[in-house]
C-alpha cells in the first residue's frame, strides 16, 4: 500500500513528538521559519533553536548558491508545529536549500520539510536539498520534496573531502532528481538511516551507508544494523 505523503509526515510527526535530546540549552527568545538565518548568527555550539511553523521565501537566503548556511557550529533546530502547522525550507533559482560545513559537532534538524532546492549552478551542482561538508548532521523526521541537483545528490550530498556523517531518523523522500543519488549521494562517509522509506540511495566504492532495521529509532542508536546494498556501479 502506497502511503498519501502528508499522512506518512503526519503519522511519523506524531510518533516523534515529545522526543528530547539531552545536552542542548534552548535558546531564550522563538524565531520563525523565515528568520532562522538570524537566529542562528546569534547562536552558539549546543544551543536549541524552536523555530515556529511558516515558509522561507525566495529572498529569505542570505547567500547566492545556498538559502540557508549552517557553518562552523552546531545547534538543534526544531519546529514548533503544536497545531501541525509545517516548517518548510525552500530554495529558489540556483540555489539549494541547506549547506552545512565544517560544524566542529553534531547539527539536529526536527520535522522540517526541505523543499525545490536547485543545485545547478557552475560548482555548486550537489546536494539540491542539503549538502554536508566536514560536519555531523542528525534529521529527525524531515521530508525532502521535488529538490534537484545537476550532478550528485538531489536531495542530500554527503561530500568526501575530510570526515562526515549523517543519521536519518523517520525521513521521507519523494520527487528528488539528480544524474546520480536522486535521494542521497554519499561518498567515503557514514551514513545510518532508520524508520525511512525506501529511496533511490545511490553510493560508490568505499562508501559506507547503513539502514537500521528497527522502526523510528532515536539516538543512541540501536545496534540491530544491516547495510544497504549499492545501486549504480560497484
Amino acid at each position: 500500500m502506497i502511503m498519501n505523503k502528508s499522512v506518512l509526515f503526519g503519522f511519523l510527526l506524531g510518533s516523534c513528538r515529545g522526543t528530547i535530546l539531552p545536552g542542548h540549552r534552548k535558546l531564550p527568545t522563538s524565531c520563525t521559519t523565515s528568520g532562522i538565518a538570524s537566529c542562528f548568527a546569534d547562536s552558539s555550539n549546543g544551543d536549541e533553536i524552536e523555530i515556529s511553523p511558516g515558509t522561507m521565501s525566495s529572498t529569505d537566503g542570505l547567500h547566492s548558491r545556498s538559502q540557508l548556511i549552517l557553518a562552523s557550529k552546531y545547534v538543534s533546530i526544531a519546529c514548533s508545529n503544536a497545531d501541525g502547522e509545517a516548517c518548510i525550507w525552500q530554495g529558489a533559482t540556483g540555489k539549494r536549500v541547506v549547506f552545512i560545513p565544517s560544524n566542529g559537532g553534531t547539527t539536529t534538524l526536527s520535522f522540517l520539510v526541505i523543499k525545490n532546492g536547485d543545485a545547478s549552478a557552475d560548482g555548486h551542482n550537489n546536494g539540491g536539498g542539503l549538502y554536508v561538508l566536514i560536519s555531523n548532521v542528525v534529521l529527525i523526521v524531515v521530508s525532502f520534496i521535488d529538490n534537484a541537483a545537476s550532478n550528485y545528490g538531489g536531495a542530500i550530498d554527503v561530500y568526501y573531502s575530510g570526515s562526515s556523517s549523517l543519521t536519518l531518523h523517520g525521513c521521507s523522500f519523494s520527487g528528488n532528481t539528480a544524474t546520480d543519488g536522486p535521494d542521497i549521494k554519499n561518498t567515503q562517509q557514514t551514513v545510518v538511516i532508520g524508520g525511512c522509506p525506501a529511496g533511490e540511495f545511490f553510493f560508490v566504492r568505499r562508501s559506507n551507508i547503513q539502514k537500521i532495521t528497527n522502526n523510528l529509532p532515536f539516538p543512541p542508536l540501536l545496534s540491530s544494523q544491516v547495510m544497504l546494498q549499492p545501486k549504480g556501479p560497484p
